[in-house]
């Protein structure tokens, strides 16, 4: 915890957040009333990047209802950032303002659980705040902080089932976010049914690859999405970032001040130095550094791609279809999309991935030969490598522009939302899923390709081939 000697931050929020989204209709907050309380009465101080993450969680609509009360507020932040002090003065000032306040503090380990008690044990013992509480119960499974005004602050560990159960809860603090799936979150949740306030937090790191991180994924993807396509405004819900650039190297001093709003004023050099050094590089950038592993940035939830309602392997293939041809980057693979009727009012996609360039154009001949293809397209500048080898087994095919490329992207994201498409679960195209990405050209969103770790040309020709089976006009009933 700083002390109240501790040189404040000028920076604003704005200013130091790499990723912001707040709720549209935001009228009014509620930060003025307890920033106030923090320093008339507890003695501590904020920086301005630290208002600004309050004056976001606790603003209200014209209603007087929080604004993000139905989506959550979450903040992603590197170690060592003052995330513990901003909290501690903020819950603790809502508690003094708000007499009978219920808090529940839960983080997934049992370890982290009791750091944080052990900081708000020693905040609430300091001169200022003391008379304000009760008494600090320290038990083993009962830690508690109780206010006089018979407010109070639970703290547990989400391993060892704490907080289920628990009703009228009015503040739920779900410290490390980053390891919190649905269904915790969903049982959690449910003891804000009856809450007269119903905020709830969700504070973490960017977790890592094998990190139960569902529903803190699910929230950042919302949040990017609205961050993209609405200047940032959610229907419901805050989200608060910092972190260093996504390739920033670990040791690149300049990037400490963009991963740590607190650094240097409040984090001194050598925290950031002690954890580069007992972390992993990998760990490093997602703890000290705040940068999220490429694998948890897919545009698509893993469990929706394989949910039964779109995974369904017994689908027979299409009469007729539409094909399209995409090439990796590096020139190894390719895939030939393949999109038709499902049969039950949907479209089926579905690839062929072949080692090398040298197959492809007979494949194609051979699925011509078989089927009724109704258009051959190639997409990506590597694919257009094939347009001699379709020429010489007589496919006729054309090349995508970007524009219908961006289109491409659009819909098969809006087909797997809406669940207008199906699939056979692929092991190939699943993966090229997994780790999709995004970029914007101009005012179209295109498949990031630039740095794909994996073969993305499945993911690219079924999603043209989607989109060039969604131009396609049924063909005329025959009539006798």
């Amino acid at each position: 915890m700083a002390s109240r000697a501790t040189k404040t931050g000028t920076k604003k929020l704005s200013e130091v957040a790499k990723h912001l989204a707040r709720p549209a209709g935001i009228a009014a907050t509620e930060w003025p009333a307890v920033e106030e309380t923090c320093k008339s009465k507890l003695g501590i101080e904020f920086d301005e990047w630290q208002k600004g993450c309050g004056r976001l969680i606790l603003s209200k609509r014209a209603d007087g209802k929080l604004a993000a009360t139905i989506g959550g507020s979450c903040m992603s932040l590197p170690r060592q950032v003052g995330k513990t002090y901003l909290l501690a003065g903020m819950i603790f000032a809502l508690c003094i303002n708000r007499p009978g306040l219920l808090v529940i503090w839960t983080a997934h380990h049992l370890k982290t659980s009791g750091e944080t008690f052990l900081a708000m044990q020693a905040f609430a013992q300091r001169k200022r705040v003391d008379p304000y509480v009760q008494q600090v119960f320290t038990g083993s499974g009962d830690e508690e902080v109780r206010f006089r005004n018979g407010s109070r602050i639970l703290f547990g560990a989400r391993e060892r089932g704490f907080g289920r159960g628990i009703p009228g809860v009015d503040v739920l603090v779900m410290d490390e976010a980053q390891i919190l799936s649905d269904k915790a979150m969903e049982n959690m949740l449910a003891t804000l049914n009856t809450s007269r306030f119903g905020l709830h937090l969700y504070i973490g790191t960017p977790p890592k690859p094998d990190d139960d991180s569902e529903a803190f994924n699910r929230m950042r993807t919302e949040a990017l999405e609205a961050i993209k396509s609405t200047h940032g405004l959610t229907e419901d819900l805050v989200w608060i970032e910092c972190g260093a650039d996504d390739k920033a190297e670990p040791d690149d001093q300049k990037q400490y001040p963009k991963a740590n709003p607190s650094f240097p004023h409040r984090t001194p050099i050598e925290s950031v130095l002690r954890l580069r050094k007992k972390l992993t590089v990998d760990g490093f950038k997602r703890e000290g550094l705040g940068i999220w592993d490429p694998a948890a940035l897919s545009v698509f939830n893993e469990e929706r791609w394989l949910s039964d309602e779109l995974c369904q392997p017994g689908t027979p293939a299409p009469d007729r279809m539409a094909l399209v041809i995409a090439v990796s980057q590096d020139r190894q693979w390719a895939s030939i999309g393949v999109a038709g009727d499902s049969g039950d009012g949907k479209v089926l996609v579905m690839c062929f991935s072949m080692r090398g360039l040298g197959m492809v154009a007979q494949k194609v001949a051979e699925l011509q030969a078989l089927r009724d293809v109704a258009v051959v397209k190639l997409a990506g500048p590597q694919a257009k490598a094939l347009k001699p080898d379709m020429v010489k087994v007589g496919v006729e095919c054309e090349q995508m522009t970007s524009t219908e490329m961006g289109g491409a992207c659009t819909s098969f994201q809006e087909a797997v939302k809406h669940a207008t498409l199906v699939h056979l679960g692929q092991g190939e195209l699943n993966l090229a899923v997994k780790n999709a990405q995004t970029r914007f050209s101009g005012e179209s969103e295109q498949w990031d390709r630039r740095d794909a770790k994996v073969d993305d040309s499945p993911l690219v020709a079924c999603s043209a081939a989607y989109y060039e089976w969604s131009l396609q006009e049924a063909p005329m009933p025959a009539i006798y």
